[in-house]
């Protein structure tokens, strides 16, 4: 006999837990606290089974019945309820499991590990999660996808970065099985509007002498207009002279002692090395000194905190100088990443004729082969004289011999 509200109401528990059959295989079961819970029983593969559909009266009776006639219809189609139920809470996992959080395990299990993990995490926080951090993983489709790049297709280095990272957050999704593959797949960085030669550029000396032009009248930040010319003078990363910390630097000694690769600091090297500092680079850190506060430790921090600021930052300031510049219908200049400071300094000293060895010590390549093992000299002297000829070729080129953009007050350099 099928049950009724009026029925359900009046049932009271008993001293062990019993149930009262409704229809098709439907019954709802008592329990000595007075709990009420719809059960369903059904036959599968000859052996007999139950499931538990839901507590009374959360769901009604005419759900429990409509529930119950979906799972026969399952089972004339030959699936079995409990595994229909089961492929049911799994889809419901899935349409939770949002993109932001994919991101918190594959920043948890990849990310973290990195010695710079702080790069990746600012392109997912500005970028990636703003677009499609709350589309359900397994809702996502290459669309949504391309909707990240729309913003970044007048800056093809950050569209590059941005995809490499997004292409590497859905891949690992795709081996878990929480992304479809066609997500990502045939995507190139050059379809988003990433660059194919991003790092093939690098300066003249006709546009070395147009840049420090432009950067001695930009009005951009000083700590930023100094950075840039430090790493053109120095020829180092740029990651590793914005990290640079003032305890680094001996200048009685006139010495930049880099530090090996470490979770605070990013140099790229397994080891530390000296590098000499060439009046030139003493010039820019002590016009840098007067922007800084004493007690901070890094030479060129962020505005208003002692920390870093993103190798990103600084190509935004790039483009932001060299678009007021050409928007003034001046002779333009090209678009450049920071990393072509670091390519031209190592093509014009090798233009200047200076040895290849040492160019290659002075930016921190690693020796190859067998000579790694035994050579032992540091060149110091050598790689000082090539800094200092290169700061002397900077000085010549600038129109003023000024080293920055700003107006400086007190501050001569020391020859």
């Amino acid at each position: 006999m099928a049950l009724n509200a009026k029925q359900i109401e009046n049932l009271k528990p008993k001293d062990k837990s019993f149930a009262i059959a409704d229809q098709n295989g439907l019954s709802l079961r008592i329990r000595p606290s007075g709990a009420k819970s719809w059960i369903y029983r059904f036959r599968y593969g000859g052996k007999a089974d139950t499931l538990t559909l839901g507590s009374y009266p959360l769901m009604s009776l005419k759900q429990a019945r409509m529930r119950t006639v979906q799972l026969a219809s399952e089972l004339e189609n030959g699936t079995s309820p409990r595994e229909y139920i089961r492929q049911e809470k799994l889809e419901a996992q899935r349409k939770g499991y949002t993109v932001t959080a994919l991101w918190e395990e594959f920043d948890q299990i990849k990310i973290s590990k990195r010695q710079r993990p702080e790069q990746p995490r600012y392109l997912a926080v500005k970028y990636i999660l703003p677009i499609i951090g709350k589309i359900p993983c397994a809702n996502l489709g290459k669309a949504d996808v391309l909707e990240i790049f729309r913003p970044l297709e007048k800056t093809p280095g950050a569209c590059e970065s941005v995809f490499s990272l997004v292409k590497l957050l859905l891949t690992f999704g795709v081996n878990r099985g929480e992304v479809r593959s066609d997500a990502i797949f045939g995507l190139r960085a050059k379809d988003v509007g990433g660059s194919s030669n991003k790092r093939d550029r690098n300066l003249a000396f006709a546009e070395i002498r147009q840049l420090l032009t432009i950067i001695e009248k930009s009005g951009t930040s000083p700590t930023y207009k100094n950075a840039i010319t430090m790493t053109l003078a120095s020829g180092q990363r740029i990651s590793t002279v914005l990290s640079a910390r003032w305890s680094e630097f001996d200048m009685a000694a006139r010495i930049w002692t880099i530090p090996a690769s470490s979770e605070e600091r990013y140099t790229k090297s397994k080891k530390s090395r000296k590098l000499p500092l060439s009046d030139f680079m003493v010039s820019i850190l002590e016009h840098q000194r007067q922007y800084v506060p004493a007690r901070w430790k890094c030479v060129f921090p962020k505005q208003k905190s002692d920390e870093p600021p993103v190798n990103t930052s600084v190509n935004a300031v790039i483009r932001q100088m060299l678009k007021c510049h050409n928007d003034d219908g001046k002779e333009k200049l090209e678009h450049f990443h920071p990393h072509a400071l670091r390519d031209t300094f190592v093509s014009r000293l090798a233009e200047l004729g200076q040895p290849y060895d040492i160019v290659e010590r002075t930016v921190g390549h690693a020796i190859a082969g067998t000579r790694a093992h035994y050579l032992h000299y540091d060149f110091f002297n050598e790689q000082l004289a090539l800094l200092e000829l290169w700061g002397n070729k900077l000085r010549e080129l600038s129109t003023d011999n000024v080293v920055t953009i700003e107006e400086r007050k007190d501050f001569q350099h020391t020859q």
